[in-house]
């Protein structure tokens, strides 16, 4: 199952499914990797990273007496639920947008408008 966890609950004997950040913003070949010692994990720590995926049918799962990070829900929520409230706040943002340019006029700024179409038009010197 694929679970999203904060970086200070990532340990070694996890895999990692997502690093979650560009594959130019860390020093991995591959955003899928397994965790086997202390030195990767220093690595991705070191990427800036906030929060990961981890697959726990490839590797180890969070410990079961270690509570959710405190003050966050979201600290062990699958990649489904996490996708769903993904596509809830794009449907959101494209409402808003959609709301917003319908206040666009169609035809354009009128002022702007006239000043490109009766600008006179520029000449050459006579010096030329």
């Amino acid at each position: 199952m694929i679970k999203k966890i904060s970086i200070e609950q990532l340990r070694v004997g996890m895999y990692v499914h997502d690093i979650n950040c560009g594959w130019l913003d860390h020093p991995f070949l591959l955003n899928k990797f397994f965790v086997p010692d202390e030195a990767t994990l220093a690595r991705i720590v070191r990427t800036g990273t906030r929060e990961v995926y981890i697959d726990t049918a490839l590797g180890d799962d969070l410990p079961r007496e270690q509570p959710p990070t405190a003050g966050r829900d979201d600290a062990a929520r699958s990649k489904d639920e996490v996708d769903r409230e993904l596509l809830a706040e794009l449907r959101r943002l494209a409402g808003a947008r959609a709301r917003a340019r319908a206040r666009v006029p169609a035809r354009g700024c009128p002022p702007a408008k006239s000043f490109f179409t009766h600008a006179p038009r520029r000449t050459r010197p006579s010096a030329w």
